[in-house]
């Protein structure tokens, strides 16, 4: 056991002290329960985006006014902070 380089030499048989190691810990993803991405065709650009977040989604928006749809479509799983684009009214 190696002790710290300003500490004085531990006596032959004495016990090292204890030490504590932060590590660093990997997130688990499969902790985080996969989310359904709703329905929002219908709604206006902004009650769409509300809804997706609310449910922990990103969201990229492309055209305005009422949505058409969105990649991926409703009823697809997703993990939470995943991007859902909406694509609405006046998209090309």
């Amino acid at each position: 056991v190696a002790s710290a380089p300003d500490a004085p030499p531990t006596p032959p048989g004495t016990p090292a002290p204890l030490q504590i190691v932060d590590l660093p810990v990997a997130e688990d993803d499969s902790a985080s329960p996969r989310r359904l991405v709703p329905e929002v065709s219908g709604r206006t650009v902004r009650e769409a985006v509300l809804l997706l977040h609310r449910r922990g989604f990103r969201v990229r928006v492309t055209g305005s006014g009422v949505v058409r749809g969105s990649h991926p479509a409703a009823g697809a799983t997703l993990a939470p902070g995943a991007t859902v684009q909406i694509l609405a009214g006046d998209a090309p």
